[in-house]
């Protein structure tokens, strides 16, 4: 008894030709679909990627008073990243930072003029802004 490599039945399905016309399945659609839906995925996160940012910034307490306003920061840390001509969010409404300087129980502080009505005001100053690309290639 001769033994064969191959099992018999498969070199009878190779070794007929009338099987060459058969279709070939290679893939089912459902691979297709999931391919596409990363395929879309990803291209989703590159066009995020390269046209989203992030701000950095420092919340605090503006209190306003004829006009201008002064900002109380919640965490010196971050307020040392503060300088003049930042931008200062209230809301919707905007301001620049005209000074920065320190009090006497060594808190920093910033002035920013503003048309707000007197009051108190939670604010936020941008200090930083980051392009995600940048974030993630660099």
């Amino acid at each position: 008894m001769e033994q064969s490599l191959f099992r018999k039945k498969s070199l009878e399905r190779i070794s007929s030709p009338e099987q060459l016309n058969d279709y070939l399945r290679v893939t089912n659609p459902t691979v297709w679909v999931v391919l596409g839906a990363v395929i879309l995925l990803l291209v989703g996160v590159i066009v995020w990627g390269s046209v989203a940012s992030l701000e950095s910034f420092a919340t605090g307490t503006g209190v306003v008073q004829e006009g201008s306003m002064t900002i109380r920061f919640d965490d010196s840390e971050i307020a040392r990243s503060v300088e003049s001509g930042m931008t200062v969010a209230i809301g919707e409404t905007t301001a620049t930072v005209t000074s920065v300087g320190r009090a006497e129980d060594g808190s920093i502080f910033a002035l920013a003029q503003t048309s707000l009505a007197d009051g108190s005001y939670p604010v936020r100053v941008i200090y930083k802004t980051t392009q995600v690309r940048r974030l993630l290639f660099n």
